[in-house]
């Protein structure tokens, strides 16, 4: 996907180590993100409203200098078609089809972090539940598993000591 301003792909990633931080980072985003949408709707609609306009000059301009724009005669046929002609070619199309692509782009950022918001929902209550807890252990290895627990905590306040 291409590099779009203010924009980060990453954004869209979870931590599943972080997600107290996932959590509180989100509404943030949607914030962030939101806005940024607003503000692309808001340049393609002035962008739309200015071709409009733009538009709406032409059949004057051509009845001015019909010779410029290729019309040997001035009927409302031949006009129609320099107006067409001309704003197919006008630059505002380009700065047009540049905003679309924002906002849909943006569109599609709004959605990936709702889909965000869902998995993070999910795996904070897999969480809560303890879903991620302790494996089942077959009980004759039970002893090995204690044992290895016990050894991990005393190395553990070993290393704490030892920092002291």
């Amino acid at each position: 996907m291409a590099k779009e301003k203010g924009i980060d792909e990453n954004d869209l990633e979870i931590d599943e180590h972080k997600l107290v931080a996932e959590c509180r980072k989100l509404p943030k985003l949607i914030i962030v993100y939101g806005d940024m949408l607003a503000e692309a709707e808001e340049e393609l609609s002035r962008l739309e409203d200015r071709r409009e306009f733009v538009r709406s000059l032409m059949p004057q301009k051509i009845l001015d200098n019909p010779e410029k724009y290729g019309c040997t005669k001035t009927t409302d046929f031949m006009i129609k078609q320099a107006v067409i002609r001309e704003m197919a070619m006008h630059p505002i199309n380009g700065k047009i089809r540049k905003w679309k692509r924002r906002v849909q782009t943006l569109r599609s950022y709004m959605k990936g972090l709702d889909t965000k918001k869902r998995q993070l929902q999910n795996l904070v209550s897999l969480r809560a539940q303890q879903w991620f807890g302790d494996v089942n252990v077959d009980p004759n290895h039970r002893e090995i598993i204690d044992a290895m627990r016990k050894e991990i905590a005393f190395a553990s306040r070993r290393k704490k000591r030892s920092k002291r």
